[in-house]
C-alpha cells in the first residue's frame, strides 16, 4: 500500500471480499474492477452493476455495500483522497460500516 507517509500525494489500495458494508467519513474513494462481477448498493437503495473496467467514484462519504456478484473473485483498486495514513483497519464483519 502507498500510504500519505510516502509522499506520493495518491494511495493505491487492495481490498478483497465478498459483501462489505463500508463508508469513509474523512476520504473521497474511486474504484476499478480488475476481476469478477460486483454490485454497489447505496443507502437509498440505487444499485449498480460492476464489472472489469468499470470505475465507480463516492463522492459524498456515502455508505454503501460493495457485493460479490459472482463465483469468481470480485476485486478492486481503490484510491483514496486524503491518502490514508495506513494504520486505518477495515472492520468486515458486517455489525457495522468499516469506517476510515
Amino acid at each position: 500500500m502507498i500510504c500519505k507517509n510516502k509522499a506520493a500525494g495518491w494511495l493505491l489500495f487492495y481490498l478483497q471480499s465478498s459483501r462489505s458494508l463500508l463508508e469513509y467519513k474523512n476520504h473521497l474513494e474511486a474504484c476499478y474492477c480488475i476481476s469478477g462481477k460486483g454490485q454497489v448498493l447505496e443507502e437509498n437503495g440505487a444499485v449498480h452493476e460492476i464489472e472489469v473496467g468499470t470505475v465507480y467514484v463516492l463522492d459524498k462519504s456515502d455508505k454503501h455495500v460493495l457485493i460479490n456478484a459472482s463465483e469468481e473473485d470480485f476485486v478492486l483498486v481503490s484510491v483514496f483522497n486524503p491518502l490514508l495514513k495506513g494504520t486505518e483497519v477495515h472492520s468486515l464483519d458486517g455489525s457495522v460500516s468499516s469506517a476510515y
